[in-house]
Parts: C-alpha cells; sequence; structure tokens
C-alpha cells in the first residue's frame, strides 16, 4: 500500500488574529484634484495630504523609474517638465491609484500606504504623522 503523498510532514496553524488585528492600511476618504498641480487625499483618520504631480513623477515606484531589486531610483529628476500634470487619474482596486502624467508617462501604481507613507507635508516630515 503506498503512502500519501506528504504524509511525512506536520502540518502547523499558527494564532496570527493578533497580527492580523495591528495591521492597518492606509484609507482615503476622500481624494480631489486640485487644479493641474496636485491632488489631495484626505484620510481616513482626517490627515490631508497634497501631492504635487511633479513630486508625484519625481517618486513614482514603476520599474522603469526604480531599480526592481534594489529601489534606488533610476529616473534623472532634470529629465521631468517643470509644468508637469496629470492627464488622467485612475483608482487601481481598493489599493491605490494610477496617473497618466504629460510626459507620457504612466506605468507607476501608487498605493495608498505608499503615498500616505510619501506625503510631503511638514508634520509627517517631522514625524507626527509617520503613516502606516
Amino acid at each position: 500500500m503506498r503512502r500519501p503523498v506528504n504524509s511525512h510532514k506536520r502540518t502547523e496553524f499558527y494564532n496570527i488574529q493578533g497580527v492580523v488585528d495591528n495591521l492597518q492600511m492606509a484609507n482615503p476618504k476622500g481624494i480631489e484634484k486640485i487644479g493641474a498641480e496636485k491632488i489631495r487625499i484626505v484620510w481616513d483618520d482626517d490627515h490631508v495630504s497634497d501631492y504635487p504631480f511633479r513630486y508625484l513623477r519625481e517618486n513614482c515606484p514603476c520599474a522603469l523609474c526604480r531599480d526592481e531589486f534594489s529601489g534606488r531610483m533610476i529616473l534623472d529628476p532634470k529629465t521631468i517638465p517643470a509644468d508637469i500634470t496629470s492627464l488622467r487619474e485612475s483608482v487601481i482596486g481598493h489599493y491605490g491609484l494610477a496617473f497618466s502624467f504629460s510626459d507620457e508617462h504612466g506605468t507607476g501604481i501608487y498605493t495608498f500606504d505608499g503615498l500616505r507613507k510619501l506625503c510631503p507635508c511638514a508634520e509627517c516630515e517631522k514625524g507626527i504623522f509617520t503613516g502606516v
């Protein structure tokens, strides 16, 4: 008689409920384009983040702009037009945003967690709001 495949392996279960309960995700409760210069996100904790489109483009998370393995920026900020704007903004699932920039770049997906950590406001720079 054959022994069932993997019958020698013991399955262990771990209680991860406490870990799951402590996970926090950044969730916007409002997203608004402000003119041609920036996008505003109001977060679920009422923190307000204003992201100039040039700042977003400089911090694009895509593989064309950032090395996939090291995370090092490949994009030279000097190549970004000073008057860059977003031609279209799209919500991606329940986790992020994508932008079609006026320099014809549009491959980056900005996760909400990443955007919250990228917040350029003075409070976040000082560490008052650290994001998630």
